[in-house]
């Protein structure tokens, strides 16, 4: 399996109930592992 860094739009999409970034996430994490960077762990308490 391979490692995919998820951005902080993407989660956020995912948070406002965009289908498409949750069908995004649903897709790869059938074959890859989902991670998220230093920055995008910063980002998500702000808000970002």
């Amino acid at each position: 399996m391979s490692l995919t860094i998820i951005d902080t739009d993407i989660l956020i999409d995912e948070a406002r109930g965009v289908s498409t970034a949750a069908e995004f996430l649903n897709q790869i994490s059938s074959n890859s592992v989902l991670a998220i960077g230093v920055v995008t762990e910063m980002e998500r308490p702000a808000g970002f």
